[in-house]
């Protein structure tokens, strides 16, 4: 909660949105672990597939193979729009 009390402060004092942005990319990055189902049912488009193996999200990407949900995160394969 520190961290939302933050961005509040960041916004009100400065009008800078960052905190809010990062706290987002958290929350995305590990969406995995918090509501795998969101991931499972999305429409990632160009063909990308979500499945669960061994309690992980994995992505399979045509041309790429399968990696774990934070990989493809962290490369920018998915992203938030």
């Amino acid at each position: 909660m520190q961290a939302i009390s933050q961005a509040r402060a960041q916004q009100l004092t400065h009008g800078n949105m960052d905190g809010y942005r990062g706290l987002a990319q958290m929350y995305f990055e590990t969406l995995d672990t918090i509501d795998p189902e969101r991931i499972l049912t999305a429409d990632f488009g160009s063909n990308i597939t979500a499945r669960m193996s061994g309690g992980k999200v994995l992505l399979k990407v045509p041309g790429m193979g399968e990696m774990p949900w934070r990989m493809a995160v962290s490369q920018g394969i998915v992203r938030v729009r």
